[in-house]
């Protein structure tokens, strides 16, 4: 069966019900769309022109995972995932999460480290190699997802009563028009915090620099997966509001007898109709059970369609489908790094 979403909300009780909606979910703890502030830090440090461009390809084509120091024949999958894999293997993981979303089995291939190639594709060996990579990768994505749902909501929660939003949703591609919005109005360190966790090995100064690289395939690599993250976030950010967060107003009438304390909340209960007046101004709420229920049914939907990874512009599924372009930080591979610094030491010390 096709999921058809919900068509967005227009009327202007709706977009009430929805602002009370989000901000009563801030700072709680019992409720799944509850969110908080997040804690944003700076990210105009972290960009600086003309950084060096070293691919994620490179580390592919070496591909000399050494086995963790210590560790037996099979991987043991605890709570901390860092513990079980090699770090050049979690920095790998987080390169294909950003485009791709999902590790599918020719990524294994790919990044699984160079002892496993003497066992058998389905051996217990490369099995439990798989669960520990899909681990870690499903933390990942809760952390990012997490993240995003705090963000997205502070940023309804701003926009929710502007003329600008509203008309928005109102329009013949209010879809777009939603993702277009997120998309332009995340700023830098939104986005940083967003996807916080792959940026020890996503190089953040570099794909954020708005300067034009000298190189042309750099400058095509630093254009196409800024839109990724981008574009990532604007689709991930209408698709949140549109199945998880978006309320329709339930009308609230009142007796205009004077001497009557009688009101109801049931849009359903007969009044008499010369003494029925509405109340378009605040006279509005929203079934909270049904909000619960919908959003458990949103929420399903909405990590289907991220693990898609669907991007509403072509030219992004050359890049979406190649990890190995990204642009590798001077952290991806640390025991590399550490091997080379003791061995640049050893030689000065040689020339000393």
């Amino acid at each position: 069966m096709v999921f058809v979403p919900p068509p967005l909300i227009t009327h202007d009780r709706d977009f009430r019900a929805t602002g009370d909606y989000i901000n009563s979910l801030r700072d709680q703890d019992s409720h799944p769309a509850a969110w908080k502030e997040p804690k944003l830090v700076s990210a105009s440090q972290k960009v600086k022109p003309n950084i060096d461009h070293r691919p994620v390809s490179d580390f592919l084509a070496a591909n000399q995972l050494p086995k963790v120091e210590g560790q037996q024949k099979r991987l043991k999958v605890k709570t901390e995932y860092t513990a079980d894999l090699p770090p050049v293997t979690i920095s790998l993981v987080k390169c294909v999460q950003l485009p791709q979303r999902a590790i599918e089995p020719d990524e294994f291939a790919r990044i699984q480290p160079t002892y496993l190639t003497g066992y058998s594709g389905n051996s217990h060996e490369r099995a439990h190699y798989r669960r520990a990579v899909n681990a870690y990768a499903s933390q990942l994505e809760r952390e990012i997802l997490e993240r995003m749902q705090n963000v997205t909501s502070s940023m309804i929660a701003e926009a929710i009563y502007t003329d600008e939003f509203q008309e928005m949703c109102r329009t013949n591609n209010a879809r777009e028009d939603l993702e277009l919005f997120f998309a332009e109005s995340a700023s830098n360190d939104q986005l940083y915090y967003v996807y916080s966790k792959l940026w020890t090995a996503i190089d953040f100064g570099f794909v954020m620099d708005n300067n034009v690289r000298p190189n042309a395939q750099e400058e095509q690599v630093r254009k196409y997966v800024r839109q990724i993250i981008k574009w990532g976030f604007g689709f991930a950010a209408a698709d949140y509001f549109n199945l998880c967060i978006q309320r329709t107003g339930i009308p609230v009438y009142f007796s205009d007898d004077e001497g009557s304390d009688d009101e109801t909340l049931d849009s359903h209960t007969l009044v008499n109709e010369e003494h029925e007046r509405w109340e378009d101004h605040d006279a509005v709420k929203y079934d909270h059970d049904q909000a619960r229920s919908m959003y458990k049914g949103g929420w399903r939907q909405f990590v289907t369609n991220w693990k898609m990874a669907t991007y509403p512009h072509g030219n992004l599924n050359a890049v979406s489908k190649d990890a190995g372009c990204l642009p590798a930080t001077e952290m991806f591979d640390l025991g590399s790094n550490r091997e080379k610094r003791a061995l640049l030491s050893k030689r000065q010390n040689r020339s000393g």
